[in-house]
């Protein structure tokens, strides 16, 4: 019988850096000549924000809600590293809108054979009008999310469970899936992230979850049995 080759995937599921997610900020832009307003520098000069406005910073991937006395919330793109295999291959369009400037080109040794010469790299990116992964070979990752708009009465907050509700920027694994993340956006919008599969030529399948235990996305590592 021909002896079994059995090696470590790593499920492309790749945190889309700083979409809903973020890392805030308190920020002082106040400006005697404007009481009430933030007074952003931007690269055309200044730029007036109103009390209780939002607009996506001017010279950042960032987005700025105005509150009183020029005091800011300043939502900036999720600083995280890379999950193992991979690295960061510079931003997807810095110039758009926040969040979707957050989004990341990566590189990725997806998988680790147990033999010489056997990792594969390629380069994938994210694209959330197309909510799927692709590889720059054309492969296509099968990317699981959804978002669900919490209902009323917690206004900025996801509502998951009514024992569950997390506030705006935080991420948490899901306590009732084995392996999924839950990202609380603006707006009570929260992102629900599961583990991707690449396609896999034949006589290649996939085992089990190595450790469902391990924080997201270190979960979505799985065995691979080829004949």
């Amino acid at each position: 019988m021909p002896q079994s080759t059995v090696f470590t995937f790593l499920a492309l599921i790749i945190i889309i850096r700083g979409v809903l997610a973020a890392n805030i900020h308190y920020e002082i832009f106040a400006d005697n000549g404007h009481p009430n307003k933030c007074v952003v520098e931007g690269p055309k000069g200044e730029v007036i924000v109103e009390s209780g406005q939002s607009i996506r910073h001017p010279t950042k991937c960032a987005q700025i809600d105005c509150g009183k006395d020029g005091w800011a919330l300043v939502f900036y793109c999720e600083e995280k590293n890379p999950p193992k295999g991979c690295e960061n291959d510079g931003y997807e369009n810095i110039n758009a809108d926040f969040p979707e400037c957050c989004e990341m080109n990566l590189k990725c040794n997806y998988a680790r054979v147990r033999q010489p010469n056997g990792k594969a790299t390629t380069t994938i990116r994210v694209s959330e009008d197309k909510r799927s992964w692709q590889q720059a070979t054309g492969n296509w990752l099968q990317f699981q999310f959804h978002f669900r708009i919490s209902p009323a009465g917690h206004p900025g907050k996801c509502t998951i469970s009514p024992s569950l509700v997390l506030n705006s920027g935080v991420s948490i694994k899901d306590p009732t899936h084995e392996c999924r993340r839950i990202v609380c956006g603006h707006s009570g919008r929260a992102l629900f992230q599961s583990c991707g599969v690449s396609i896999l030529s034949p006589p290649c399948r996939y085992g089990g979850y190595i450790n469902t235990d391990l924080p997201y996305p270190d979960c979505c590592l799985r065995t691979v049995l080829c004949n």
